[in-house]
């Protein structure tokens, strides 16, 4: 029986029956149809082709006895088939190197080798670029064909993480991490983290703020796992110092600055040196309160912005005496008038004829007075 063969491309093959008997004839066929020629024992073909692979032949011997089909046999043709490997847009690294191979032969799939692509991994191989084509997996056992195959990496974007951190926030939490694929631009969140005496100031890629600031709202292009951590100043209070009063010369003092963890404001002195107003206290309203009044050196705890009013009270000071027969009167800066000494005639003025020997309070609003030796006479504010 002929045999099966296989042979490369441009080669020849011959394919042979034995056979006992006499006056014998032999035709060969060729995918059932008989071959011109072909009447010999043996099959002699030469220079093979690839439309030549997996052609069946068979040979039919007779004589006057009969005639016989022998078995058939398959021609396969091989020839040099490859597998080429293409980055596709890889960044770095070295495709695997191409496979040539007899055709019909089996072949294992290569996997990345250390191609890469920034930003993506790699998914597998594909005979299109697009990835439309037909899909391989690495490792994948393949038979070469017809024609050589090139193979495409395929790359799917990775995605990464944008995760925040409150750094030291007590208060609220943080946004939640979210994912996004390589380059895409993200909008920050716009949720802001609190801190007991901070103020928020954007995001940082460095927890001590080295590195990038970004800010609420704003955008970033992912292009790896990005940290953001929130940065803080500590709150300050700016504390003021102002006069309620234009008739006292306070020096100029300068606004205070204390901090959330150093908030103990120590009082300063006025500069007024004059002896015609009393200072009643640092008051933190325009309007005197004298359980909130505070002396110089106290210290309170500031928690916001404050203003601090100086307080003053006139020091009352005699500014006119008269003296009568045995009376005298008493003018104070206050407008207040006092009295003392022989009242028989109500000279005092204070509505008796009791005598005095201190003086007394008689009466208020007075801007001028005049005595006579056993009268007094009285000038008010109101003009009366």
């Amino acid at each position: 029986q002929p045999q099966n063969l296989t042979v490369k491309e441009n080669e020849g093959a011959t394919f042979s029956i034995t056979v006992e008997g006499t006056n014998l004839e032999y035709q060969w066929s060729k995918n059932g149809q008989k071959m011109s020629g072909a009447n010999q024992s043996i099959l002699k073909i030469t220079s093979l082709k690839k439309n030549d692979n997996n052609t069946k032949y068979y040979c039919i011997v007779k004589n006057s006895a009969g005639e016989k089909k022998s078995d058939e046999a398959v021609l396969k043709v091989t020839w040099p088939s490859s597998i080429v490997y293409h980055g596709n847009e890889n960044t770095g690294g070295k495709e695997p190197p191409a496979v040539t191979i007899d055709s019909g032969s089996q072949v294992t799939i290569a996997d990345s080798g250390s191609l890469y692509k920034t930003g993506h991994t790699f998914s597998g191989w594909n005979t299109k670029k697009n990835g439309n084509g037909k899909p391989y997996k690495a490792g994948e056992e393949v038979i070469t064909g017809v024609v050589d195959i090139n193979l495409y990496a395929q790359w799917e974007k990775v995605q990464f993480t944008i995760t925040y951190h409150g750094n030291g926030n007590n208060v609220d939490k943080v946004p939640s991490a979210t994912k996004h694929l390589y380059k895409s631009e993200v909008k920050i969140s716009s949720n802001k983290p609190t801190r007991i005496g901070h103020d928020f100031n954007g995001w940082n890629t460095d927890s001590t703020g080295k590195g990038l600031d970004y800010q609420v709202g704003g955008k970033i292009v992912i292009e790896n796992d990005v940290n953001l951590y929130a940065k803080w100043s500590e709150k300050k209070y700016t504390i003021q110092f102002k006069n309620t009063n234009s008739n006292v010369s306070m020096q100029d003092i300068s606004d205070q600055i204390v901090t959330y963890s150093k908030n103990t404001l120590s009082f300063p002195g006025h500069g007024y040196n004059g002896s015609d107003w009393e200072f009643l206290g640092w008051c933190p309203s325009d309007v005197y309160d004298k359980d909130n009044a505070y002396n110089i050196g106290a210290e309170v705890e500031i928690t916001e912005d404050k203003i601090y009013w100086a307080h003053w009270k006139e020091k009352l000071i005699v500014v006119k005496v008269e003296a009568g027969g045995s009376h005298s009167l008493f003018l104070k800066s206050d407008g207040t008038l006092w009295t003392c000494g022989y009242n028989l005639y109500g000279q005092l003025g204070d509505g008796t004829t009791t005598n005095r020997s201190t003086p007394v309070l008689t009466m208020s609003g007075v801007q001028d007075m005049a005595t006579g030796e056993n009268f007094s006479l009285i000038l008010k504010t109101d003009g009366t």
